[in-house]
């Protein structure tokens, strides 16, 4: 079992040392193209509910969000601050993308980033 897990785990760490480079790397997307695929776009999209459930056996830290495509739904925020404890429904936000993934959320010049962001540092 144990084999298996770490040849499970080989085939993963791979693909997110990729992932984490390829995130660091990424710059904002130019207005001409509408978003590629490797850049960081901004949408704006509205709160829609937030959940901050820290419970000794469970925890939930999410935002649904609606607007346009992948800035629609339920985004896993992986904790309650610095921002999502102070979202409420119907405020408006600016949602980063990067890829087919939602790695922050700001309102009014406070961002955090979700449980999505790839864990290498930007600025490294």
């Amino acid at each position: 079992m144990t084999l298996l897990a770490g040849a499970i785990l080989l085939g993963v760490v791979p693909e997110l040392i990729d992932d984490e480079r390829a995130y660091a790397a990424a710059s904002p997307c130019p207005a001409s193209t509408g978003g590629a695929e490797d850049c960081l776009r901004e949408v704006t999209a509205t709160v829609v509910r937030t959940v901050i459930r820290d419970e000794a056996e469970y925890d939930e830290f999410s935002v649904r969000l609606r607007g346009l495509g992948e800035a629609s739904g339920d985004v896993d925020m992986g904790a309650p601050g610095p921002l999502l404890k102070d979202l409420r429904p119907g405020d408006a936000v600016t949602v980063t993308l990067w890829q087919d993934y939602v790695v922050a959320v700001a309102k009014d010049g406070r961002s955090q980033e979700t449980a999505d962001t790839p864990w290498v540092s930007r600025s490294s």
